[in-house]
């Protein structure tokens, strides 16, 4: 029996033993295999590079806001046309009809955007204003196709279309005016640019000429004549607005070898002057010298040479014909006045006296010039 206990007791001895070095041994092995499964475990932070595809995520989202607005910007600038309003104060309609309301007007020249175009030749189209844009309709028959390739083609038409040499009413011939202005700004190299602006001096008479009696301090007229102060001049004894007499000889000097400068002399030897002389001697043989005398001494051999004399004549026959009374005509007072009359008697004679024709008819305005230089000495 104690055999049997002792036996038992070493057994169990023994198992304890042995188990407890099982578990000694083990725990190297497992932490063995433990660090070789862990190793691996560094391939994920690999994972670092998942990052990558966000980034391109974001590269890619980021173009995106960039391009949306460039096909909303394109058909503003390439697709849509723009007509030129072809007519003085150019109907802008609600409707694509004539006898539908009228929502605005444009002025000759004015550049509008087309929306779109109907077979009848009606244009819907947007003109910017403020706090909205307008949108409505013009007819074919005041507006045009717009090329800029085809700019001074267009203009020609244009100016053709709408210059008269009289009858022009004040809107018609004030947007006129402007815009042959616009014209000359933009076809710098023209060889059309003299015509342009001798239209132009034209236009703004008929202009000056077309403001009703007294109504200059009451717009539209007042603001044209402010815009233009400088090419204007009032004449108190003829209640009217003309244009400067300087401009015309200016434009003709500019352009001396056009064959329109001597047209544009003309016009300023006809062009009126701001005020009246009097009975002043002086004051008329200046009104003869910068007018028809300027004219000869520029052109002796002109279309108009023959006529400009005859002016000379008939405005100095009165004053001839006064002399021996002197009771209308007074003569030079002071010796600056005196030195101003013997100047211009002497300019005056001496461009009569050069003109290519014969002697006889040169004889009338120097015995003129003469008895009246005899008459004041």
């Amino acid at each position: 029996m104690r055999l049997k206990n002792s036996l038992r007791q070493n057994l169990v001895i023994f198992v304890i033993i042995f188990s407890f070095l099982a578990i000694y041994f083990a725990k190297p092995v497992e932490s063995a295999q433990t660090k070789t499964q862990k190793k691996p475990t560094p391939t994920p932070t690999k994972k670092k590079t998942t990052p990558t595809p966000n980034k391109t995520a974001k590269a890619t989202a980021t173009p995106k806001p960039k391009t949306s607005p460039t096909p909303t910007k394109s058909p503003a600038t390439t697709t849509f046309p723009q007509i030129i309003a072809t007519a003085a104060g150019a109907r802008v309609r609600a409707q694509a009809s004539t006898s539908s309301a009228e929502l605005q007007r444009v002025k000759l020249g004015t550049l509008i955007k087309v929306l779109e175009k109907t077979s009848n030749d009606w244009y819907r189209i947007e003109i910017p204003a403020k706090p909205k844009n307008v949108v409505g309709w013009m007819s074919g028959q005041v507006a045009d196709d717009w090329d800029t390739n085809k700019k001074e083609e267009i203009y020609r038409r244009l100016v053709d279309k709408n210059y008269k040499p009289t009858g022009l009413s004040f809107l018609d011939a004030s947007e006129l005016f402007d815009f042959l202005g616009k014209v000359q700004n933009e076809l710098k190299t023209s060889k059309s640019l003299p015509e342009y602006g001798y239209k132009q001096l034209l236009v703004l008479k008929q202009t000056l000429k077309a403001i009703p009696f007294g109504k200059d301090k009451e717009n539209p007229y007042k603001s044209f004549l402010k815009a233009n102060d400088k090419s204007v001049v009032y004449s108190e004894p003829a209640g009217e607005w003309f244009a400067r007499s300087n401009l015309f000889w200016d434009l003709r000097k500019k352009y001396e070898n056009s064959p329109t400068a001597e047209e544009i002399a003309w016009s300023a030897t006809q062009n009126p002057l701001p005020g009246e002389c009097e009975g002043y001697v002086n004051c008329y043989l200046f009104l003869i010298r910068s007018t028809d005398a300027e004219y000869l001494n520029l052109y002796p051999s002109g279309k108009y040479s023959a006529e400009a004399l005859k002016n000379i004549q008939n405005q100095l026959d009165p004053i001839v014909d006064d002399l021996a009374e002197k009771k209308i005509y007074t003569g030079p007072s002071d010796v600056s006045d005196r030195a101003e009359f013997n100047r211009l008697i002497s300019e005056i004679r001496a461009v009569i006296s050069r003109l290519p024709i014969p002697e006889v008819e040169r004889q009338k305005s120097i015995q003129q010039l003469t008895q009246i230089a005899e008459a004041f000495r």
